[in-house]
């Protein structure tokens, strides 16, 4: 509860309806909430119950934690509500590749299915962050769990109550890290920055003259900016603001002026099938491939990823991908996919073969809801 007049904060994924939801207090009191917005990206919602005088969180600063600090979740795991478990700070901020530039805040405090949304508290009992994910193989608590911060997830919820959804600028890149192989390769001193993969069409991107294979150092003076940064820096901007550009190409530095553009928010009906279930086709909206579309690509079988969610998108998988095959089976249609799915063990995550941008590689999926 981070209002007394009934605002209440809670992981995205853990919100079952597009528009109201059930919430019950520790005092057995139950109300129907009307979610004012979700941020998918953060994995926030905001939601609101029609309730005066309620016992509000005291937020603490997760910028004062440090890593081996003892925190403490109080979840429901399994059903079994008001449950605490504890551990400690293993990294922070820990950035994940497919949820760009969030900072999240890395422990081993078990977590565990229906402990998603639930508090994060420091020794002096203030709330520090909001119960996400976990990385895991299986579905269970293997000893990682990350837990979006508390200024995060109030910077979000502040934007979800002024306007319903988070305003995020982007350029229109696809981009992957450097390592210190690629860094070699295209003979940039150190590994930092972004390499471009993929720009979009009638993109501000592809006006500002950027390309695939240029490198994103930083902006300003900076020139050694991280992956996650460099997201942030972007995602950050004032959508309409001019972003100067330091970009490697060439072996040499240039300096590139891009003009940002709002992300478009996504209509909150939209945001659906986020809750404690697991989601259809792993939260994969596919399209099936005519004849000509795999002649075109070059391939004999695999489907396309129209729209991606929840556990899909936790695991990094990302619209346009083509999915070639489950596990060692191709698909060719939505309806080979799930006998794929369906044929996996249960305790056993799925493998997705991925073609992105020319490139093939498996993605794990862990369809288990956390």
């Amino acid at each position: 509860m981070i209002g007394a007049d009934g605002y209440i904060l809670t992981s995205a994924h853990a919100v079952s309806s597009n528009s109201d939801a059930t919430v019950r207090l520790a005092d057995n009191r139950q109300f129907s909430a009307s979610v004012v917005g979700l941020d998918r990206l953060s994995d926030v919602a905001l939601l609101k119950i029609d309730a005066v005088g309620l016992p509000v969180a005291s937020i603490g600063d997760p910028s004062e934690l440090a890593v081996g600090e003892w925190v403490v979740a109080i979840g429901a795991p399994f059903g079994l509500e008001r449950s605490v478990t504890a551990g400690i700070v293993s990294a922070m901020p820990r950035y994940l590749p497919e949820v760009g530039g969030v900072p999240f805040i890395q422990t081993d405090v078990a977590l565990n299915r229906g402990s998603s949304g639930g508090p994060l508290f420091n020794l002096r009992g203030e709330v520090v962050g909001i119960n996400a994910m976990i990385a895991s193989q299986t579905g269970a608590y293997v000893g990682v769990s990350f837990t979006v911060p508390i200024d995060v997830a109030m910077q979000v919820a502040t934007q979800l109550r002024q306007r319903g959804h988070v305003t995020r600028s982007r350029l229109g890149l696809r981009v992957q890290d450097v390592t210190p192989e690629l860094a070699a390769s295209f003979g940039l001193p150190t590994a930092c920055g972004v390499l471009i993969v993929h720009v979009d069409g009638a993109s501000p991107a592809q006006r500002a003259g950027l390309k695939v294979g240029d490198i994103v150092l930083g902006s300003d003076e900076r020139r050694d900016m991280t992956s996650a940064e460099v997201q942030q820096l972007v995602s950050g901007a004032r959508p309409g603001s001019l972003l100067a550009l330091n970009v490697w190409r060439g072996g040499r530095v240039l300096r590139v002026v891009a003009l940002t553009v709002e992300v478009p928010p996504e209509p909150l009906g939209a945001l659906r099938d986020l809750g404690e279930s697991p989601d259809e086709h792993l939260g994969l909206r596919l399209g099936e491939l005519s004849v000509a579309d795999r002649r075109a690509l070059k391939v004999e079988s695999g489907i396309r990823v129209i729209d991606v969610r929840g556990a899909a998108l936790r695991a990094g998988v990302r619209p346009h991908d083509l999915i070639l095959a489950v596990n060692e089976l191709p698909v060719s249609s939505v309806a080979g996919f799930d006998t794929a799915l369906a044929g996996i063990p249960i305790g056993r995550s799925p493998a997705l073969l991925v073609r992105r941008s020319g490139a093939f590689s498996y993605i794990s999926v862990t369809s288990t809801p956390r």
